[in-house]
This record gives structure tokens, sequence and C-alpha cells, in this order.
């Protein structure tokens, strides 16, 4: 499952990834992405923050996040993604390397949601809940 939270001040949208989370879910995440980014003046300026601290299971096939990273991202300015060891690392490093040999654009890859905050330049941050559409 995820859940989708903006900071407007820093303008960073967060996606948090908790439990199991499998290949209807990462649909599912790019369909409420572009959903959110299509309400929003100025989209090309949000940053993104993928969070996978509270992952439990990571669901989803090599196969299907090689495809996904292939393609181009939906968010066009700096991107981080919270992967601790075994927690959303295999992700993180099949689809930084895809995405970097397929659109020259790779997500930055920390192990921690203060190293995150730190790389988009973010202090303070209040991130208000995303409702879902």
């Amino acid at each position: 499952m995820f859940e989708l939270f903006f900071d407007k001040c820093h303008r960073v949208l967060m996606a948090r990834i908790a439990g199991i989370f499998g290949s209807e879910e990462l649909s599912g995440l790019d369909a409420a992405i572009i959903r959110f980014l299509s309400g929003q003046s100025a989209p090309e300026r949000i940053r993104g923050l993928l969070d996978f601290r509270a992952l439990e299971v990571l669901a989803v096939p090599e196969s299907k996040i090689v495809e996904r990273a292939r393609r181009p991202p939906i968010l066009s300015d700096q991107r981080v993604m919270v992967a601790p060891p075994s927690m959303g690392e295999r992700f993180a490093v099949v689809f930084r390397s895809q995405q970097r040999l397929a659109t020259g654009k790779e997500p930055m890859v920390v192990q921690s949601f203060d190293e995150a905050l730190a790389f988009l330049g973010v202090t303070a941050p209040q991130f208000d809940p995303v409702a879902p559409a």
C-alpha cells in the first residue's frame, strides 16, 4: 500500500510505501501521482520523495520494475528514494540503474529520511496528506 503527502512550501510530493507493495500498487502509485500533478500549477517544479521505510514485503517482479524504470519519470525535477538495506533497496537499485540507462535521469537513493530531506534541501517539512481520488 502507499499514501501520498505534499509539502506545499518545499514543493515535495512524498509517497510512503508500507506493508506489501506489489505490481498493482506500483501502477496505482503512478496513477495517483499523475492525478495529483494534473491539479497543480507548475507540476514540472514538484520534486519527489519515495519512502520505503515501512515496507514489509516487496512483491513486484524485477521485470516489472525494469519495465517501469524504462519509461520517462513522472516527476521531472529532483527525485529521491529512501531505501534502507533490505527495505526497498532491491527496488531502488534496479529502478535507479534502469532509469539511468533508459532516460539518463535517475533518482538519488539514500538510506534515511534525514538524508532525503538534506538532498532536497528541506528543513522543517510540513507534509499534508493528499486525499485519494
